[in-house]
C-alpha cells in the first residue's frame, strides 16, 4: 500500500513536520471536530478536506483532492 505524508510548515525556512495521512479523508480547520486542527484566526473553522481518490484513467496509483 502507498504511504502518503502531509508537509507541514509555518515560514519559508522554518523546520516544517510530516504527519503521515493513514485515513480516506481528512478534515482541517478551526473546530475540535476536524482531522486536524489548525490554531490560527484565519483558518475557517471547516477550512478544506483532504479525499483520497482511487486511481483513475489518468493517475495510475491513488492520490489525494483538496476539496476547499
Amino acid at each position: 500500500m502507498t504511504s502518503y505524508s502531509l508537509v507541514i510548515s509555518l515560514a519559508p525556512n522554518e523546520v516544517s513536520s510530516a504527519l503521515e495521512l493513514s485515513s480516506s479523508i481528512y478534515s482541517i480547520g478551526r473546530s475540535s471536530a476536524c482531522s486536524i486542527t489548525v490554531i490560527d484566526s484565519k483558518v475557517s473553522r471547516l477550512h478544506c478536506c483532504f479525499i483520497l481518490m482511487q486511481p483513475d484513467n489518468l493517475h495510475e496509483k491513488p492520490y489525494y483532492i483538496v476539496r476547499d
